[in-house]
């Protein structure tokens, strides 16, 4: 069904229609329509020791990767063929990753391999043995504010 100018409609059914491309429907929650941008403050646990920012690892293609998975692909050889079932429509983050106006990195050490385990949660936390001894698997703990560029009856409720 086309959302996109029927007024009845859900606002996050017509934001999809709107940004419709190569089968999946996509509803930004920054977007230039909505007039918003946003700041990331990441927490980035790693195994291994303790260190500054940089530690045998690329920080800048570690960030490029995050913003790219936080915004609608820019490619379709970046998705599957078709979206499954509970992906219609899919919600991302960014409209795209120009929109992060702000980002602040703070690097620790992953201490533990498990961690408390909550029955009604998925338990994405808990490491295997070997993602432990991997260098290069991070955890990332991401804060998000959104900001209104221009005030909008859409965007009212950001300001404050």
């Amino acid at each position: 069904m086309d959302y996109a100018n029927d007024e009845t409609a859900p606002a996050f059914q017509r934001i999809a229609d709107r940004n419709g491309k190569w089968g999946y429907r996509w509803v930004p929650l920054v977007s230039d329509e909505n007039f918003t941008h946003c700041s990331l403050d990441v927490l980035m646990l790693r195994p291994g020791k303790a260190g500054g920012l940089i530690v045998d690892t690329d920080i800048d293609n570690r960030l490029k990767t995050l913003f790219d998975a936080l915004q609608i692909p820019t490619s379709q050889s970046q998705l599957p063929e078709t979206p499954a079932s509970d992906e219609d429509p899919f919600f991302v983050l960014l409209e795209k990753d120009s929109l992060i106006s702000s980002v602040s990195v703070t690097t620790d050490r992953l201490l533990a391999r498990a961690r408390f385990t909550r029955n009604d949660f998925p338990d994405s936390l808990t490491l295997s043995a070997d993602q432990s001894a991997n260098r290069d698997y991070v955890v990332l703990i991401i804060s998000v504010a959104i900001h209104a560029t221009k005030t909008t009856m859409g965007n009212l409720h950001l300001i404050g």
